[in-house]
C-alpha cells in the first residue's frame, strides 16, 4: 500500500509539470492568438460574420448531441422498464394480482436501496410478503420444500442470467472475487491515478487541437451512455433475481413444488368421464350452464351439427350428459350439459360443481327473460370460492355469454340477419346490443355473443361463438393443467404422507425388536 501511495505522489509530481509545461507551451500562446485574432476581427468589420460561425460551429456540435443523448433516453427507458421474468402462464388470476403487487414491491426496495448486498435483505422481506399473500406465516414450508426452492431460483437465475447478460457466461467467480478485492484496497489510489493520467493524456492531446477536441466531444457524447447502459444492466440483473425470488415463492406457496412433474395424473371428473366415453387423451371440457329452458341442448346439437341432446319444452337434463365435439376438424372438446338453474340448491351445488372442474364455460341467457336472480346467485357462489385463500392458485375459466334467442326480442315480427351490430338505426339492433349490454353488466361478463337458433327462421351468430370458443381454447388448455395439478397433488399429499407414516412404523417396530432382544 505504501509503494502504491509512493508511486502516486511521483505521479501526481511529474502530471503537474507537465500540465504546467502544456500550460506554458500550447495554452498561452493560443491565447495571445486569439486575442490578436478578436481585435483582427473587430477592426476589419468582421464581428458579425464571426459571431455567425460560432452560432453554426455550436449548432453542429449540439444538434448531434441532442439527438444521440434523446436515441439513447428512449433506449434506455426501454431496457430499464423491461422485465426479464415473465409471470407462469398456469398461475391464477390472483397470483397475477400478487405478482404485479410484488413487483411495485421490488421497484421501491431497489429504489430505498440497490446495492448487491441489499438483496438478501429485499429477497427475505419479499418471501414473507408472497406468504402473507397467501395467508401463511413466514417461512411455512418443509425442509424439502425449502431445498427445492433455493434450487429453482438458482436454476432459473442462471437460465435469465445466460440469456440476457453479455459476457456472464466468460467470467469466472475467481475472477470476480479478485475484482472485487482489489476495488476495495486499492480503489481509492487507481481512481486518483486514472484521473491523473487522463489530465495527462488530454494535455499530450492538444499539440492537435482539432483531434483533441474532437476527441473530447465523443468521450462527452459516449462516456455517459456507457455509464448509464451498464448501470441499465446492473439493475434489471437485480430485479431480475427479486423477481425469481417471488416467483418461486408463488409455485412454493402455492403448492406446486409438492409433486414432481412426473406425478401430474389425470382429474377426478376425467376419470369420471372415462366411464362414460373412454378416448386415449382429456379433451377441454366445455360446461354449457344457464337456467331451464334458455336453450343449452340446442346450442350442443348446434354444435355437435347433429341430434344428440335431449331437447323438450319442460326441464328434461336430469343428469351430466358429456359430448364429443371437435370445432373445425381441430381441438377436441367435450361438450358437458346438465340440468338447467331452477332455484333448487341441488341445481346450483351441480352447476358450481361443473364450472370448477370445467377449462371453458359457456353461460346461456335467455334473451327475452330479464330476471337474473339465479344467475346472480351462481355467480357469487364462483366469486367468493375463487376469492377463497385456499383456492388462490386454482386457475378461473373463462366464461363465455351466449345471449340466446335474439330473434324473440321486438320487435318479433322483424327478423333478417346478418346484423351489423354496429347499425344503430336498425330497431332490433338496438334492443340487441341494449340486452347484452344489460346481461354483460349484471354478471360482470368479459364477453358475450347473441344467437338465434330457432327451426322456422334463419340461425344466425353460432359462426362468432365457435371462433370464441376456438381463440380461448389455448387458455381453457392452461385451466385444464392447473385443474390436474391440483387433483395430483391432493393425491400425492396424502399417499406421500401414507408411504412416510408406514417407513417410520416399520422402524418403530425394528427398534423395538432390538430392544427386547
Amino acid at each position: 500500500m505504501d509503494k502504491i501511495k509512493k508511486t502516486t505522489r511521483f505521479l501526481n509530481n511529474h502530471i503537474n509539470r507537465l500540465l504546467s509545461l502544456s500550460v506554458l507551451g500550447f495554452i498561452l500562446p493560443l491565447l495571445l492568438l486569439s486575442g490578436f485574432g478578436l481585435y483582427a476581427i473587430v477592426t476589419q468589420g468582421y464581428t458579425l460574420y464571426f459571431v455567425l460561425i460560432l452560432l453554426l460551429s455550436s449548432l453542429l456540435v449540439a444538434i448531434p448531441r441532442w439527438i444521440l443523448h434523446k436515441n439513447h433516453n428512449q433506449q434506455t427507458a426501454y431496457i430499464e422498464d423491461e422485465s426479464l421474468v415473465d409471470p407462469s402462464p398456469d398461475w391464477s388470476q390472483a397470483e397475477r394480482r400478487i405478482w404485479e403487487e410484488l413487483n411495485a414491491s421490488i421497484s421501491q426496495k431497489l429504489q430505498q436501496n440497490s446495492e448487491w448486498l441489499a438483496l438478501k435483505d429485499h429477497g427475505l422481506a419479499l418471501a414473507l410478503e408472497v406468504a402473507q399473500a397467501y395467508g401463511k406465516q413466514e417461512l411455512d414450508f418443509t425442509v424439502p420444500e425449502g431445498l427445492t426452492m433455493l434450487e429453482e431460483i438458482s436454476r432459473r437465475y442462471r437460465t435469465v442470467l445466460n440469456e440476457h447478460i453479455p459476457a456472464i457466461d466468460k467470467i469466472s467467480i475467481s475472477q470476480a472475487k479478485r475484482l472485487y478485492d482489489f476495488h476495495d484496497k486499492y480503489g481509492t489510489a487507481a481512481k486518483e491515478t486514472y484521473k491523473y493520467g487522463m489530465l495527462a493524456w488530454r494535455a499530450l492531446r492538444m499539440t492537435n487541437p482539432i483531434a483533441g477536441l474532437a476527441s473530447e466531444i465523443r468521450g462527452k457524447l459516449l462516456g455517459s451512455m456507457s455509464d448509464q447502459a451498464l448501470a441499465s444492466v446492473q439493475s434489471n440483473a437485480k430485479r431480475a433475481l427479486l423477481q425469481e425470488v417471488v416467483k418461486v415463492g408463488i409455485d412454493l406457496y402455492s403448492g406446486r413444488f409438492v409433486i414432481e412433474q412426473s406425478q401430474v395424473g389425470n382429474s377426478k371428473v376425467h376419470q369420471q368421464d372415462e366411464t362414460r366415453l373412454a378416448i386415449p387423451t382429456e379433451p377441454v371440457r366445455v360446461c354449457l350452464v344457464g337456467q331451464v329452458s334458455v336453450g343449452k341442448s340446442s346450442l350442443i346439437n348446434a354444435l355437435l351439427k347433429n341430434m344428440s341432446a335431449e331437447q323438450d319444452a319442460l326441464p328434461s337434463t336430469h343428469t351430466v350428459g358429456v359430448y364429443p365435439c371437435i370445432i373445425e376438424g381441430e381441438e377436441p372438446l367435450r361438450l358437458i350439459d346438465m340440468a338447467g338453474l331452477d332455484g333448487s340448491d341441488r341445481a346450483l351445488e351441480n352447476a358450481f360443481k361443473e364450472i370448477t372442474q370445467s377449462d371453458l364455460v359457456l353461460w346461456v341467457l335467455k334473451a327475452n327473460q330479464p330476471s337474473r336472480q339465479l344467475d346472480i346467485a351462481l355467480q357469487q357462489r364462483l366469486d367468493a370460492f375463487y376469492a377463497d385463500k385456499k383456492n388462490i392458485s386454482r386457475k378461473k375459466p373463462q366464461i363465455i355469454g351466449v345471449l340466446n334467442q335474439v330473434d324473440k326480442l321486438k320487435p318479433i315480427h322483424l327478423w333478417a340477419p346478418p346484423y351489423d351490430l354496429c347499425d344503430l338505426t336498425n330497431t332490433k339492433v338496438k334492443n340487441i346490443n341494449d340486452a347484452l349490454a344489460f346481461n354483460c353488466s349484471t354478471l360482470g361478463l368479459d364477453n358475450i355473443y347473441p344467437l338465434a337458433l330457432a327451426e322456422d327462421k334463419p340461425s344466425w351468430g353460432l359462426d362468432s361463438l365457435e371462433a370464441e370458443i376456438q381463440a380461448q381454447y389455448e387458455h381453457a388448455i392452461q385451466v385444464q393443467l392447473n385443474r390436474r395439478r391440483t387433483d395430483s397433488q391432493l393425491a400425492a399429499g396424502f399417499k406421500g404422507q401414507t408411504k412416510r407414516l408406514f417407513k417410520a412404523s416399520k422402524t418403530v417396530a425394528t427398534l423395538g425388536l432390538y430392544k427386547n432382544s
